[in-house]
């Protein structure tokens, strides 16, 4: 190997391997603050999916002093706000979740609690279930059951 210019070699690779170490570890501290704004964003999406499922409930007068003026938070991104339309079976499962958070549901139980007047079928509260359940909403422990999640968990599950 030739001699480099104006100094020893050692001195240059070692001032090359420390720059190596900090790219390597600089690397690394930009895939964990990427994996940690995933994380964020995720949790974000679920929190307005949330408020979109719970604010139909509101009386006009909570939702004025809640969110003002404004027409609620800004979505980050609009379909992921996009859900079934905010009808009476809709506002009806979300009070019934809420009565009894410790309960287990599923689609039988659901269609049971519901007042007679209401007129969805199996399928239509399925499709509720499962969009309830990506919203944060509901969480699945096992075949077609679910429970009231706990909207205060830090997870990233299902985003």
């Amino acid at each position: 190997m030739s001699r480099m210019p104006g100094g020893d070699k050692s001195a240059y690779e070692s001032a090359i391997r420390r720059a190596i170490a900090e790219c390597e570890s600089l690397d690394q501290d930009i895939r964990e603050q990427r994996r940690r704004l995933l994380e964020m964003e995720g949790r974000r999406i679920r929190l307005q999916r949330m408020m979109d499922c719970l604010r139909p409930m509101l009386t006009p007068e909570q939702e004025t002093a809640l969110f003002g003026a404004k027409d609620g938070l800004p979505a980050e991104n609009a379909a992921t706000t996009a859900g079934p339309k905010a009808g009476k079976a809709h506002v009806l499962m979300m009070r019934m979740f809420a009565s009894a958070p410790a309960r287990t549901w599923t689609a039988a139980s659901v269609l049971a609690a519901l007042e007679d007047p209401v007129v969805v079928s199996q399928t239509q509260v399925y499709n509720f279930l499962q969009y309830f359940r990506r919203a944060g909403i509901l969480k699945r422990i096992g075949r077609g059951r679910y429970v009231f999640a706990d909207l205060n968990a830090e997870t990233v599950e299902g985003a």
